[in-house]
């Protein structure tokens, strides 16, 4: 991954102030559930709202409105130009090649196979890679917020979590070795359509056309059946996932019930782990195809590396 790491470093201003902003979007919200539970305890209490706790409100929708536009905006910012920069490193590459060398690649090839690469991590970067970094800050906020408000509710509803990340570890295993394959089946694949096309004169000449497209159905079914095993897999390990995400929605409904009959908790408590239990149930549902992605993410950076210019001169000056 020397490649990502070299793109983070030359943007990394660019990258932290994505983060950033990401997290204080998080923060934002949560802020606001704070403020939404003392609201429904004054409301249920009888209570009149006071107008500086309206205020207070607004002006944190107004900030969350605010930081969720800038965070989107320089995330994609961040993604963009990144991506320029693999751009400019691969015309960097062949700008370092000596005649010879250029004369010997085939260029359709060569920028068919990278603009398929790039296409890939491109995609990746802008669903997922700073969004992550939030998530991340969430899940941890998430849970230091309520198991300040109640330890023993945030305790009796996600013990079951450790069970769900144990699970997550195992299912992202199997989608990543189920992955490696497709693409395995994938890179063979697209080796043998550049023999093909290598050949082409050859293959004319000796009307061996269908013999070769025999061979071409033959690799494609493969990599179809890998591509499609990998997909039923993972659907049936997420929907797995997302039925054990369900448990700790259920203990907080039967536990923060019973404890809001006690009065242990006020209904404005109750509301708040039960708007946030996303924030944790979500992202561990997703994990199995978040690590999946990633994964295969990796790989699509691995196979970009021979093909960017490395040079410090050339790279840090595009």
């Amino acid at each position: 991954m020397h490649l990502l790491k070299t793109l983070l470093h030359k943007r990394k201003y660019l990258i932290s102030t994505a983060v950033l902003l990401n997290i204080l979007s998080v923060l934002w919200t949560l802020l606001w559930n704070i403020q939404l539970r003392h609201i429904i305890d004054s409301v249920s209490k009888g209570q009149v709202i006071p107008g500086n706790m309206v205020v207070r409100a607004l002006m944190l929708i107004a900030a969350i409105s605010i930081f969720s536009l800038l965070s989107e905006s320089i995330s994609g910012l961040s993604c963009e130009v990144m991506t320029h920069d693999l751009r400019m490193g691969f015309a960097g590459r062949l700008a370092e090649m000596s005649l010879p060398e250029l004369e010997q690649i085939n260029a359709g090839e060569e920028v068919s196979g990278f603009q398929n690469e790039i296409g890939e991590v491109s995609d990746y970067m802008t669903e997922n890679m700073v969004k992550l970094a939030g998530d991340a800050v969430r899940f941890a906020g998430t849970l230091i917020l309520l198991l300040s408000v109640c330890p023993l509710l945030t305790a009796g509803a996600y013990l079951p979590v450790a069970g769900i990340v144990a699970y997550v570890f195992y299912s992202s295993k199997i989608i990543g070795r189920l992955t490696q394959q497709e693409q395995e089946a994938r890179k063979k694949m697209d080796g043998y359509v550049d023999i093909i096309l290598t050949l082409f004169p050859i293959i004319r000449i000796y009307d061996a056309a269908g013999l070769l497209w025999e061979r071409f159905r033959e690799e494609n079914r493969i990599w179809g059946q890998a591509a499609e095993k990998r997909e039923k897999t993972a659907a049936e390990l997420m929907s797995l996932s997302a039925l054990l995400s369900s448990i700790p929605v259920l203990l907080l409904l039967l536990l923060g019930g019973y404890l809001t009959q006690k009065q242990v908790i006020t209904t404005g408590t109750l509301y708040l782990f039960l708007n946030l239990s996303g924030n944790v149930t979500g992202i561990m549902m997703n994990m199995p195809g978040h690590i999946a992605a990633f994964r295969k993410f990796k790989a699509h950076m691995e196979r970009l590396e021979p093909h960017i210019s490395m040079d410090p001169d050339i790279f840090n000056n595009l």
